[in-house]
């Protein structure tokens, strides 16, 4: 696809609005002067570059918001992780990233790899509408899943004691100083991050697959502050 067929898709409205989620420190962050970094800034950043058009980023809390905002079309480009749900909506690009699920445990917890997870006895905190919450609703027979507003309050209702086990990124989670907590051995998910659009503006996922195979690998630029 070349950028005059593309133009008109990625930036309907004369530039692209990108959203921007800060809900995964490791793909993007804001800075002490307001703006915002990450792998996902860059990447909109760089397709709006070669596309020759102005950029407006449009930044949201959580991975749902940014669905939200494509959904209903208030953004034309997002960076979120594939998952069938979300496809019903969206197209995706091949994905530029993979980070993986995991879960935390109070550092007592008998439990000792992701595979112990799904008992009948175990409350999991996940945050609503991220990509490894979809999944678990999707997959978990047994243990009960207590959905929260963020990955932050999964951790808050660990330290309570609410819940056996929170998920979320494994490369995110905290450091933990007082080892009031510890990672299972293991992972759950493969969380492919990909660049997306409406559905209706499929045909632009050949230009951004295209952008995507040219770009050096992206590993080094992860947020490597995970505290």
């Amino acid at each position: 696809m070349t950028i005059i067929d593309a133009m008109p898709l990625l930036a309907p409205h004369g530039r692209i609005r990108a959203a921007i989620n800060l809900g995964n420190p490791l793909l993007a962050w804001r800075l002490s002067d307001g703006g915002l970094d990450g792998l996902s800034v860059r990447i909109a950043r760089e397709i709006a570059e070669i596309l020759g058009v102005g950029l407006r980023l449009i930044a949201v809390e959580h991975a749902r918001h940014s669905f939200e905002r494509l959904r209903d079309g208030d953004a034309d480009v997002g960076f979120l992780a594939i998952d069938p749900l979300r496809a019903e909506y969206l197209a995706f690009s091949d994905p530029y990233v993979t980070i993986h699920g995991g879960f935390l445990v109070p550092d007592g917890s008998s439990l000792q790899t992701a595979e112990d997870v799904d008992q009948a006895s175990i409350r999991i905190a996940a945050s609503h509408g991220s990509a490894y919450g979809l999944h678990l609703q999707r997959v978990v027979t047994s243990a009960t899943i207590v959905e929260t507003a963020s990955f932050e309050e999964s951790l808050t209702l660990l330290r309570r004691g609410e819940v056996d086990v929170a998920a979320g990124i494994t490369e995110a989670f905290p450091q933990n100083a007082t080892g009031a907590w510890r990672t299972l051995e293991g992972t759950f998910l493969q969380i492919r991050q990909a660049v997306c659009v409406r559905i209706e503006r499929a045909a632009a996922i050949a230009f951004l697959n295209d952008y995507l195979s040219a770009r050096p690998t992206v590993s080094n630029e992860m947020h490597q502050d995970k505290a």
